[in-house]
């Protein structure tokens, strides 16, 4: 079973002229998410990417700030401080979950897109065909700290609760192969996905790793 949604908690797509955003409520988990998590045995969760684009966040039917809202008159946040919002709903939800009890909740670190001289909106491309060397990793790059507050979010929630959650650590692997992504070879010509991965790929090491943690849960 797959559950696909943007942020775990309840959010609306905006169409602003052809320019897409999103809205977030932070006190609503997504009722499709919440409802199937609850026939789950495992579930593997993972976020971030999605707020690359105008995000508005509300908490309690208000608006608290905005994701990537530079020049509006509403409090810029950073995607960090979003990402650390929605993963603290999302594992508090979990924790209260009473048809959760044999629940094994599983954390994937983020995994980054590696777009070059642009971004998804305007140019970038991604045409390498080689691994990044460890060196060429920026100690700065957001992505490390997007990491930092998933692993602080999940520390907190196993404190918290009673639940099982397990991590599984993909960030710095997955940010060596800048070389993994479809680019130009898929469906939409006019734009590069430098943010998903191929299969066969990279990627299988996430199923290789969360095989080894499923054999230690049976």
């Amino acid at each position: 079973m797959v559950i696909w949604t943007e942020f775990f908690v309840d959010s609306k797509e905006i169409n602003t002229n052809g320019t897409l955003s999103s809205t977030v409520n932070l006190d609503r988990i997504n009722p499709i998410w919440a409802k199937k998590l609850q026939q789950a045995s495992y579930a593997v969760i993972s976020q971030g990417n999605w707020f690359g684009r105008k995000t508005y966040i509300n908490r309690k039917h208000k608006p608290i700030g905005c994701v990537n809202c530079e020049g509006e008159n509403m409090t810029n946040i950073r995607v960090p401080s979003a990402i650390r919002m929605v993963f603290k709903a999302a594992f508090k939800f979990i924790n209260k979950c009473k048809k959760c009890e044999d629940l094994v909740t599983v954390m994937r670190t983020y995994s980054m897109g590696h777009f070059e001289d642009g971004s998804w909106l305007n140019g970038g491309y991604c045409n390498r065909t080689q691994p990044l060397r460890e060196g060429d990793l920026r100690k700065d790059h957001e992505a490390w700290e997007i990491r930092r507050v998933q692993l602080e979010e999940m520390e907190r929630a196993k404190r918290e609760g009673n639940k099982r959650i397990e991590l599984l650590d993909v960030t710095k692997a997955m940010m060596l192969r800048a070389d993994a992504h479809p680019g130009r070879h898929w469906m939409v010509k006019d734009t590069n996905d430098c943010l998903h991965w191929c299969l066969p790929g990279p990627i299988d090491m996430w199923s290789e790793l969360l095989l080894e943690i499923l054999k230690k849960k049976s």
